[in-house]
């Protein structure tokens, strides 16, 4: 279990040593049980038509924590998108879903090839969790699960470096270019492994993530050492903005030699 200071000090990492603009994004999946006691903590989250939208998906969820520093608690009755749904466990994947026959982006795509695209859906065990709470990391009251940060290429590529950090190797991420959800969210809760995301048009249309931004994803048991792994790799070279090399000597253009040549020639042949 992570402890508020390990929240800190990963969020302190984040901000200081990689200038993440927007909140990294908290979540916890919430099962009936704690729905029907709540936790204190409950009390001043946001729901659907409460605070919130009374329909929104989980890409605009994370939109609203991640650019507004929300505390969002989101269920099922709330979520039109199928995606989502079947990932998350609150819907079953139904045969003409699992076999393509609904059509969802893209319309044109054959049944066959979208078959294929719905049968590697991570998904969760239908009805194991009756909610989803999300909050800024910074502003957090619950132990998260999983931590989703939003950045440029370069910033998720320090990410994936201070992964690494303490085990070398490499970091594996797939993408269909949709379902992020299912990917920053279902995949890494199941893999207990960070992931970089290339979110899809859910994200970029709803969620308002840039076109120049991915994602990077992580299990709450991995904050402290991604801190440290930050940390580390940034005192061993491993710097953001990465850091230029400006040593090197350059050969300009024929004509800007030549330029430079007649101009220290003319200026030498100058009555003294």
């Amino acid at each position: 279990m992570a402890s508020q200071e390990d929240r800190l000090a990963l969020n302190r990492a984040l901000k200081e040593r990689l200038f993440i603009s927007h909140e990294a994004v908290a979540v916890r999946f919430v099962t009936a049980e704690e729905m029907a006691g709540p936790p204190a903590w409950l009390e001043k989250f946001r729901r659907p038509g409460k605070g919130a939208p009374a329909k929104m998906p989980t890409c605009q969820l994370m939109a609203m924590v991640r650019l507004y520093g929300w505390q969002i608690l989101l269920t099922p009755e709330a979520v039109d998108c199928p995606t989502a749904l079947v990932s998350l466990g609150w819907a079953a994947m139904s045969p003409a879903y699992a076999s393509g026959q609904l059509p969802v982006t893209p319309f044109n795509q054959t049944p066959e090839a979208r078959g294929r695209r719905m049968g590697m859906l991570p998904r969760l065990p239908l009805g194991q969790y009756a909610a989803l709470a999300a909050a800024p990391l910074g502003d957090c009251p619950f132990d998260p699960q999983v931590v989703v940060v939003y950045g440029m290429p370069a910033q998720v590529m320090r990410l994936v470096q201070a992964a690494l950090f303490f085990k070398g190797g490499v970091l594996n991420s797939t993408s269909y270019g949709g379902g992020g959800c299912s990917q920053y969210l279902t995949k890494v809760f199941e893999s207990k492994e960070c992931r970089f995301i290339l979110p899809g048009n859910g994200d970029r249309i709803l969620g308002h993530v840039e076109e120049h931004q991915m994602a990077f994803s992580l299990p709450g048991e991995a904050m402290a050492e991604l801190a440290q792994g930050i940390e580390l790799s940034h005192q061993g070279g491993q710097r953001y903005p990465p850091t230029k090399y400006v040593r090197g000597e350059y050969k300009l253009p024929r004509d800007y030699v030549d330029a430079s040549e007649h101009l220290r020639k003319y200026t030498a042949e100058l009555p003294k």
